[in-house]
């Protein structure tokens, strides 16, 4: 049985003019550049409360063998609802964008022996747990740092597709 550590998970709530499609393709190559793995685990579209909208959900879902011991997984959930077509004009340009309401939620994990090596005998099985124990904090450092950056970097790229203006940044 392997262990594992989760990070917070993090939202974002936006509503107004995007490019749905363009996000979802930011998300999606965010992924592919960073993680090994990647799957559409969902995509499901259903009509909205107002005519002619669409509600849309998506869960994408990406991991990495880092090394032989640790396995980094993030998942990205974006909910949309009442997404509609609409015409904008922006800098003399009319244009068609999508309108309407989306959450979008960041989660992620890194998981330890996910190749179960450390678990044939009771012995192995000690000495991982005296690991995990032993390095724990040097675990949360090393593995969770890097992992909880690659969040906040995708939570950036994100808002910058948005619009969302943020001040600061999490990681100089």
């Amino acid at each position: 049985m392997s262990d594992k550590y989760s990070l917070d998970k993090r939202r974002i709530k936006y509503k107004g003019t995007m490019d749905f499609e363009g996000l979802l393709g930011v998300i999606i190559n965010f992924l592919k550049e960073n993680f090994d793995k990647v799957k559409e685990e969902q995509f499901k579209q259903s009509p909205g409360k107002i005519a002619n909208s669409l509600n849309i959900e998506a869960k994408y879902t990406a991991e990495i063998e880092w090394t032989n011991f640790y396995k980094r997984k993030m998942t990205v959930e974006v909910k949309a609802e009442d997404m509609e077509e609409v015409e904008v004009i922006k800098s003399g340009v009319k244009r068609k964008t999508d309108n309407g309401r989306i959450t979008i939620v960041f989660s992620a994990e890194l998981e330890l022996d996910y190749r179960n090596k450390f678990e044939a005998t009771p012995f192995k099985r000690k000495m991982r747990d005296i690991y995990k124990k032993v390095f724990d904090r040097e675990i949360k450092i090393t593995q969770l740092g890097p992992l909880d950056e690659l969040v906040s970097l995708l939570q950036k790229k994100v808002k910058e597709h948005l619009g969302m203006e943020t001040s600061k940044e999490a990681y100089p």
